[in-house]
């Protein structure tokens, strides 16, 4: 039975650098134009983000964001064919026999969207869509799934949907089990259908059409076996399974548990945590066996039975547990994703997830490996040599600024909760930080630090330029202000959207972006004068490029560069996971989900890809934007730099 939950990653990085050539057989050969190098893909690593899994026999079938839709190897770990489905985001996938797939999902990503379903042939991933009966009124969120039961009938759950049963030879609704819309996650087995509707889960039996309320509160997933019932629900803010047998009381397993998968005979559950495996019997949940696992760093995001094996995935990596042997393939979990990227004039590359690494013409000549207690927080993206990691304690977030290879890293300690880092061109670092009643601006200064300005604390810190401005928004109203304080301009994002999507501006130079999911509206920031506004879906990503007028943009299925008036070039690049530009506009490097690394000459590049038609033109921008000012500065009192007034001590070197 598949599982999914969405946990965050957590990542930490320290000591010395060692030598680990990890692309042993070089990087590939360029075969797009201005391409540099591009390392190998790396086994057991998903080309995209995943969030629903199902398999058979030898053979995975994930689905995902963006209605991608790929099948991976479980003998060897490599990619076998990959599809981009006509829908949004795939959110559950079964098998339904005979080499025949369902997904079932949400139509866009718009707040609007509905559940949409498709057949899919394993051969191919050529796809049918179903034709459901969504309604819309009253309004309902559910979450689609796909439930297939023992007699062949398919429950589809989702937004718009009553709860149903479907005939597979005919999609048409077999039995209706509650009219009512809402129902969103579910599992079953046999005859058993297990799912949710306002936070509460139902127990079905579909035979008898016999129903009765399992659980009410906040959880992630069910699962139901030979005689009891499974869920992960929070209890104490910690992640546990709870097991309802049949006409018993609810019983608590003890452990927390990122993940959880029941076996295909009903009569062993498998629980998961960073550190190791655990095989349970049921009932009764008593632990008959635990195989540890080597990394403790990454929850378990996914995991799911195959005969005698189970599938667990962490940080974008696929690992096979055998049951009875303990092995587990591949040994490591560690990914070889680049979360943080950053790439110098040189086309050195600085990589880093849950460690760091440096890469020198495409192999990897360097790592500093992380302890479980440090998480990386920032890298520059046009600095190959620094990075910040930080520890959080309760209140209390120590920060350090390493440069690769060298033990004595910067130290500070931040005595006030701590939202965001930026680094400057210098080595130094600016915060932004929460105060009472405002938040701060701080920045490092030499050993110690210095309060640069308080402002409202309503607003939202989008970006900064650590040697200039602050972008600041409020109620779709944004203020630029110098980092003394000092309004430079306002600006305004599309449409007056109160909550802006994203906004980012260019370092060292006056250019700056905003967009509102629909628009995006490029401006110069230090006179507040409009330059281009054009009509977008959501990219990714969006870089300045350094000395030149294009931009990059990052979709899930391409990367462009934009000159504003003129007309875009389209590089084919699916699933990218950070873009980094060198501090000369002349290098682009880009990390995938599936652990390559490529290196880009933005002139080759452009030579390469004919200039196509400009983004079309967006709506006229308002002229004003909300009531509220972004700033509302109070000047720090005394005008003392660091200590307790700035929100940070020390400055120690370690």
């Amino acid at each position: 039975m598949k599982l999914v939950t969405s946990l965050a990653v957590l990542c930490a990085c320290s000591g010395s650098p060692t030598t680990r050539p990890t692309n042993p057989t070089g990087p590939q050969t360029p075969k797009v134009g201005g391409l540099i190098w591009q390392t190998q893909a790396e086994p057991w690593h998903l080309p995209h983000g995943n969030t629903a899994v199902a398999a058979f026999e030898e053979v995975a079938v994930f689905g995902g964001q963006h209605g991608w839709l790929f099948q991976i190897d479980l003998e060897t770990g490599k990619p076998i064919r990959e599809r981009r489905l006509d829908m949004g985001t795939i959110t559950s996938v079964a098998h339904l026999g005979n080499n025949k797939w369902i997904v079932a999902g949400l139509s866009s990503g718009e707040v609007d969207s509905t559940t949409v379903a498709h057949v899919v042939d394993g051969a191919t991933l050529a796809s049918t869509e179903i034709k459901l009966n969504t309604r819309m009124k009253p309004a309902s969120f559910a979450l689609p799934n796909v439930v297939v039961l023992s007699d062949g009938g398919v429950a589809i759950t989702g937004r718009g949907l009553p709860l149903a049963i479907y005939d597979p030879a005919t999609w048409t609704v077999r039995t209706t089990l509650d009219p009512q819309l809402g129902w969103g996650r579910a599992a079953g087995r046999g005859e058993i259908l297990l799912v949710e509707r306002g936070g509460v889960i139902k127990r079905w039996n579909t035979s008898t059409n016999g129903q009765r309320d399992l659980l009410r509160g906040y959880f992630t997933h069910a699962a139901s076996a030979s005689g009891v019932d499974i869920v992960r629900v929070a209890r104490s803010g910690v992640w546990m399974a709870e097991l309802y047998p049949e006409g018993g009381a609810a019983v608590p397993l003890k452990e927390h548990i990122d993940a959880f998968v029941v076996d295909p005979t009903g009569a062993q559950l498998i629980t998961a945590a960073r550190s190791e495996l655990r095989i349970h019997a049921l009932p009764s949940g008593e632990i008959k066996k635990r195989i540890p696992l080597d990394d403790k760093k990454l929850p378990l995001t996914a995991m799911y039975m195959f005969g005698k094996r189970v599938a667990v995935i962490a940080g974008g990596v696929l690992r096979m547990i055998d049951l009875d042997t303990g092995v587990v393939t591949p040994k490591s979990g560690a990914p070889s994703q680049a979360m943080w990227l950053a790439v110098g004039n040189d086309g050195a590359i600085l990589a880093a997830n849950e460690h760091a690494w440096t890469m020198v013409g495409g192999n990897q000549v360097a790592t500093e490996q992380i302890e479980d207690t440090t998480s990386m927080d920032k890298v520059r993206p046009d600095d190959p040599k620094r990075y910040v990691l930080t520890r959080v304690a309760g209140a209390v977030t120590t920060v350090w600024l390493r440069t690769f290879g060298d033990k004595t890293p910067k130290t500070w300690t931040l005595q006030q909760a701590h939202s965001d880092t930026w680094l400057t061109t210098d080595g130094n670092l600016v915060f932004e930080l929460a105060a009472e009643g405002a938040h701060e601006i701080v920045r490092t200064k030499g050993a110690g630090t210095e309060l640069l300005f308080r402002f409202n604390a309503d607003s939202e810190v989008f970006d900064v330029d650590p040697a200039a401005d602050v972008m600041l928004s409020v109620d779709g109203r944004v203020a630029v202000a110098s980092l003394d304080g000092t309004l430079r301009s306002t600006l305004r994002v599309p449409h007056c959207e109160g909550t802006l999507d994203f906004g980012i501006m260019e370092r060292g130079g006056t250019r700056a972006a905003l967009h509102d999911t629909r628009q995006l509206a490029l401006w110069d920031r230090s006179a507040g004068k409009l330059l281009a506004s054009v009509k977008i879906d959501t990219p990714e990503d969006v870089v300045f490029i350094p000395k030149r007028s294009e931009l990059v943009l990052v979709f899930h299925d391409r990367v462009v560069l934009w000159t504003p008036t003129k007309g875009t070039r389209t590089l084919k690049a699916p699933s990218v996971l950070e873009p980094a530009v060198s501090a000369d506009g002349k290098k682009l490097a880009l990390s995938f989900h599936d652990g390559r690394i490529a290196l880009y000459d933005i002139d080759g590049l452009n030579a390469a890809t004919p200039l196509g038609a400009d983004l079309p033109a967006g709506d006229p921008i308002p002229e004003t934007c909300g009531e509220t000012d972004p700033l509302a500065i109070s000047a720090p009192e005394g005008g003392e730099e660091g200590g307790e007034e700035g929100g940070v001590e020390g400055g120690e070197w370690e």
